[in-house]
């Protein structure tokens, strides 16, 4: 998954294209943030591990750009329309899950949470969702791995340990809870 810290249209995310043209005070707060282009581009260039995957990603983005007759410049557009589109579109798919859950439908719910991480994988709250309904779905395995892939993105920790303790602690088995 990509990083879930950052979303469309947030000026700090080093990942949008669109965020390379902030004016004054954006630069200052990506720089303050420590998200500056050339920032993340230092830490990568310290990893060599992380420079190998950053060519690999460049060779092939750039590859695929010409196979769709875009400049590169055109293709991150497309990127961000593309992402801004399928975010609005699961964002719609999320509504339905909430109202799903609030009728106590939480299969629908499930089902709904689901769609929106396979839409929008990098966005957190999805997870925390669906961690909900498979909590009342007695889901308990889905519950503990949603529950602890929004903790290892730093998402609504509360409402996760919460959920990623009460799946083992319905099925019996309390040492889990406390890890």
């Amino acid at each position: 998954m990509s990083d879930p810290k950052f979303k469309a249209n947030d000026p700090l995310n080093p990942y949008d294209p669109a965020s390379f043209s902030l004016g004054t005070e954006g630069v200052g707060a990506r720089l303050n943030a420590g998200t500056a282009p050339t920032q993340v581009l230092s830490q990568i260039n310290k990893n060599p591990k992380m420079m190998e995957g950053f060519l690999k990603m460049m060779k092939e983005d750039i590859a695929d750009a010409k196979r769709r007759g875009e400049t590169m410049e055109e293709r991150m557009m497309r990127e961000k329309r593309e992402w801004a589109e399928a975010d609005a579109e699961s964002a719609k798919i999320k509504e339905n899950g909430n109202d799903a859950f609030r009728k106590g439908d939480f299969e629908d719910a499930f089902v709904a949470y689901s769609a929106c991480i396979e839409i929008s994988e990098h966005e957190p709250l999805y997870p925390l969702n669906r961690s909900a309904a498979a909590l009342k779905l007695k889901l308990f395995k889905t519950v503990v791995l949603d529950a602890t892939f929004c903790l290892e993105h730093d998402y609504n920790q509360a409402k996760a340990y919460f959920r990623r303790g009460q799946a083992p602690l319905s099925i019996g088995q309390l040492v889990e809870c406390s890890s």
